[in-house]
């Protein structure tokens, strides 16, 4: 959930710099060409992408909250950190 949140806020530095590592499944399922991520055009299926991985994110973190093992601290840690991401992605 933390890479994927930091993935998702990374993509109009990597659009700059004409990469893309956003998974090429997800964007081809919502028309988005990583060669054209940087166009208008682009724009709706990248909110779609946005949200698809947002949503992975929180199925995640859902997912790890129970966790009670010294690595669930961990995973606990990091939780904090992507959901205040994740909430300011929410808003945009």
């Amino acid at each position: 959930a933390y890479a994927l949140s930091g993935l998702i806020r990374a993509v109009p530095f990597h659009a700059a710099q004409g990469r893309c590592l956003l998974p090429l499944d997800v964007m081809k399922k919502h028309g988005v060409d990583p060669a054209r991520l940087h166009t208008a055009e682009a724009a709706a299926g990248l909110r779609l992408v946005v949200a698809t991985l947002r949503s992975v994110a929180e199925d995640l973190m859902r997912q790890a909250q129970g966790a009670k093992t010294p690595s669930g601290l961990l995973v606990r840690l990091h939780k904090v950190v992507a959901e205040q991401y994740l909430n300011k992605i929410r808003v945009l």
